[in-house]
This record gives structure tokens, C-alpha cells and sequence, in this order.
């Protein structure tokens, strides 16, 4: 996998691995809340999670790069865009 630059706005691979280590330890139910503040979300592409959108409704697991789509607010769910699809919390099911 390549490494996305800080420099761009993206994070790094470091950085995404840390978001999967607070993810996994934040929460006690597992669920993390979720901002929407860009459009790759806080984990790998690889890993597998539950995501909540805006309307409620709970999906099957899915790799989050599945939900980031190209990470334009067009394609990623992960970017919050105030629609009822927008991802609003995740839960990591394995890393």
C-alpha cells in the first residue's frame, strides 16, 4: 500500500494505524463516533468495520475502503456531506 502525505491532507500509514489502536481502545461498546473529516476514514482500506449512518441504520461489515470510495465527497461515506448515508460511527472488527 502507498503511503498517502501528510503534506497532501491525507494521512499517513502510521497515523492510520494509530486511529485503528485508539479506535480499538476509546470505546467500550466498541462503537467510535465519527466527524467526517475526510473522506478516507480513520483506518486502513483493509479494515473490516460496522459503520452507523446519519439515518441509524447499522450495515454489515465491510472493509472501510469499501465506504471511502476515491474519498471525494462524491464516493466516500466517510465524508461527511449531511446526508442520511453520511457515516456518523464505526466499530472495527478486525484489523
Amino acid at each position: 500500500m502507498s503511503e498517502r502525505r501528510a503534506e497532501d491532507g491525507l494521512q499517513t500509514r502510521e497515523q492510520m494505524l494509530a486511529g485503528i489502536t485508539a479506535a480499538t481502545t476509546e470505546a467500550a461498546d466498541g462503537w467510535i463516533e465519527w466527524a467526517g473529516e475526510n473522506g478516507f476514514g480513520p483506518v486502513p482500506p483493509e479494515t473490516e468495520v460496522v459503520v452507523r449512518v446519519r439515518d441509524g441504520y447499522e450495515h454489515e461489515p465491510m472493509t472501510s475502503g469499501f465506504w471511502a470510495g476515491d474519498g471525494s465527497a462524491e464516493q466516500s461515506n466517510w465524508l461527511s456531506s449531511d446526508e442520511d448515508y453520511d457515516i456518523i460511527a464505526y466499530r472495527v472488527v478486525s484489523a
